[in-house]
């Protein structure tokens, strides 16, 4: 299996993801701006690690790290859903994590962007701090 063909079948099943996240889950209601950005960066970088699994599996024959690094992918995918779904766990593991891959080089613009975004901007603690009603119930 090429690069190629490995980025192509990535972007296919983060594009799948996210329209599953979207129509299944029920969301409180439309984050703001800057929870949005963090949870797309997460998800991009969940994205990028899940790749890096796959190509370890297809490349270098590794099959264990490969499914290390997938399910590690997958995982901060789910931190990223937990953004969108107003959910405080998810926001401190966000953080914990963000703060671990800070050393890394890819990581670092990351990290610092999702910190920064959910931290420091008032419209980000105002969608934590809110209870909110799911929109099935009466």
């Amino acid at each position: 299996m090429s690069i190629g063909w490995l980025i192509v079948l990535t972007i296919v099943i983060y594009i799948a993801l996210q329209y599953i996240t979207y129509v299944v889950m029920i969301q409180p209601k439309k984050p703001p701006k800057p929870v949005r950005v963090a949870g797309m960066a997460e998800a991009a970088f969940g994205t990028l690690v899940w790749g890096g699994g796959a190509w370890v599996c297809a490349v270098e024959k590794s099959r264990s790290l490969g499914v290390a690094l997938m399910l590690l992918g997958l995982f901060w995918i789910g931190v990223a859903v937990s953004l969108y779904k107003a959910n405080r766990i998810g926001r401190t593991i966000c953080l914990v994590l963000s703060i671990v891959r800070i050393p890394t080089i890819i990581g670092a613009f990351f990290s610092l962007l999702s910190i920064y975004k959910l931290y420091f901007t008032q419209e980000s603690k105002d969608f934590f701090n809110k209870t909110f009603i799911a929109k099935n119930n009466p």
